[in-house]
């Protein structure tokens, strides 16, 4: 029974690794139309590892704490980024999409919008 179960998990595996790369040329169009600046995709890219805070993210990615949580919730609705997930985490990299990051702010900027 466990051989089964485990032969019933790698072949679910297969479909998910399939069906998330058959997606990435409409996800990546979505993606792009919703990270339509250089600081909106600061702050996806530092979200990618799921490991910064929305308040880290005045620094790493230059945006004040309330833009990085507006930017959040827009994206968790839009089911770019993990529902729930505490610190925010990316569903995809920009890498993975094709989209080039900028490169990232190391210093903070209060009042920056996106």
């Amino acid at each position: 029974m466990a051989e089964n179960e485990s032969e019933q998990i790698l072949l679910l595996r297969q479909i998910v690794k399939w069906s998330r790369e058959a997606a990435l040329p409409a996800v990546r169009a979505r993606v792009v139309s919703l990270l339509d600046t250089d600081a909106k995709r600061r702050v996806y890219q530092a979200i990618a590892e799921g490991n910064v805070t929305v308040r880290g993210l005045e620094n790493v990615a230059g945006v004040s704490r309330v833009t990085a949580q507006n930017l959040v919730t827009e994206w968790e609705a839009a089911g770019i980024v993990e529902a729930g997930s505490n610190p925010p985490k990316a569903i995809f990299t920009l890498a993975e999409l094709g989209i080039v990051a900028p490169a990232p702010k190391s210093t903070s900027a209060r009042g920056a919008k996106a």
